[in-house]
């Protein structure tokens, strides 16, 4: 294969996947900036739903990995960590089982496990450990997702309250997917949905 085709076929395959995973962008110099407006003096800010309160400590989860706009083509937790491959981009769609205390990574769950608040008659306190469900399905239906600073290091703050983020909220992300010699699957985010 030339030199020219391998190059415009990776082109064409970053300009198909790459808007799909980019969330918001705001990085175009045609974008007027906070509280302007191309046409008229400055507007005051309004706020955003998920934009944190003035004088709230800044995170250190990068805003650009939160998106405001749906991930398109979101795929069942299950069905990515059975079918894809190591290295892949992926954007799956699952529920929040657990976070990681003090790191930017969680459990997500596949959509079609049922959380014990979802049995008729059980009282379980934490339906979100998901206690009901035999802990070989969970395996087979769960991913972790983890958010990295640029130097590609697991951020050292919990996701949990980041935009509000909880406990069996629906999310869609969309990261590169790894394979470990263990069996384990994880998605390193660039982009965050809640559905």
């Amino acid at each position: 294969m030339s030199t020219r085709l391998l190059v415009a076929l990776i082109a064409i395959a970053c300009a198909v996947i790459l808007p799909a995973c980019g969330g918001d962008d705001t990085s175009s110099s045609d974008a007027p900036e906070s509280g302007t407006s191309k046409s008229g003096p400055p507007k005051p800010d309004t706020p955003k739903p998920d934009t944190p309160k003035p004088g709230t400590p800044k995170s250190a989860i990068p805003e650009a990995r939160w998106s405001s706009t749906p991930l398109a083509n979101a795929e069942p937790v299950g069905k990515v960590r059975a079918d894809a491959k190591d290295g892949a981009e992926v954007i799956i769609s699952g529920k929040v089982k657990q976070f990681v205390e003090g790191r930017a990574a969680l459990t997500l769950v596949d959509i079609k496990l049922k959380s014990c608040d979802q049995l008729e008659g059980d009282n379980c306190e934490t339906p979100w450990d998901y206690c009901c469900v035999d802990p070989t399905e969970i395996a087979a239906n769960a991913i972790t997702v983890e958010v990295r600073s640029s130097d590609n290091r697991l951020i050292r703050e919990g996701l949990k309250g980041f935009h509000g983020l909880d406990h069996l909220q629906t999310l869609s992300v969309c990261g590169k997917l790894s394979r470990d010699d263990a069996g384990n699957v994880t998605v390193v985010a660039t982009s965050i949905y809640r559905q």
